[in-house]
């Protein structure tokens, strides 16, 4: 019998059972660093409507607390308003001047940024609003209170808004969501306010209309 101090390397038991401990060691961190990862995107992605949101602020400061247009498609190039004024720019394009960087538009989550706009294709994962201007809610001053105003979020597609179903009065009461988000974020969506501050929200609350437990929630209304 060989004395086990002459044993050289591992038996086929002995390396199967240390392969099985990597493989579930494995199966249990590399989860845990997808989500790490996923969080630092989404950190980034709310730091760039972060950066939006002050770019807008300046904005608004500039053109006499209004709002910038190319939110909509009605007064986009084609659209059914642009007989009477055309937007000549989108949107993300207004605030460029303000932002300077062209990348904050972009969220790292998003692995096909391109997003089909009257304007042509643009480098965006946000959509802006449409309902500011599509119901003429172009002033700060209409707001009384701006950070219930959701102004942009994680979106694939340039046309999203939420307006109300049968009445389209500010004051309405009877809101249907028609919003078109992207889960980028572990089934949520960053969101911009009109104030300037950045949120996370999970897709359930985005589409049951509701951001905190105590607090309903429409980007048109006064009242929560």
């Amino acid at each position: 019998m060989t004395p086990p101090s002459a044993r050289k390397g591992f038996t086929l038991i002995e390396l199967l059972v240390v392969i099985a401990i990597i493989a579930i060691l494995a199966a249990i961190l590399f989860p845990v660093f997808a989500r790490a990862r996923e969080n630092a995107r989404k950190t980034t992605c709310l730091s760039n409507l972060k950066q939006i949101g002050s770019g807008l602020l300046m904005y608004v400061q500039d053109y006499d607390e209004s709002l910038p247009t190319g939110c909509s498609y009605w007064w986009a190039p084609g659209g059914g308003g642009s007989g009477s004024r055309t937007d000549p720019q989108i949107w993300s394009d207004l605030l460029q001047p303000y932002s300077k960087n062209t990348q904050m538009f972009v969220c790292p989550s998003d692995s096909s940024p391109t997003m089909s706009t009257p304007w042509g294709n643009k480098q965006l994962s946000y959509c802006a609003n449409m309902c500011f201007e599509q119901f003429n809610l172009l002033q700060m001053a209409q707001l009384t209170q701006p950070a219930q105003y959701a102004f942009a979020w994680d979106s694939e597609s340039y046309y999203s808004y939420w307006y109300p179903e049968n009445d389209t009065s500010l004051e309405a009461t009877s809101y249907r969501p028609w919003l078109s988000s992207a889960k980028r974020h572990m089934d949520g969506s960053n969101m911009l306010f009109l104030d300037g501050h950045s949120k996370w929200i999970t897709d359930g609350k985005m589409k049951q209309g509701i951001l905190d437990k105590s607090l309903s929630f429409n980007p048109r209304i006064h009242n929560w």
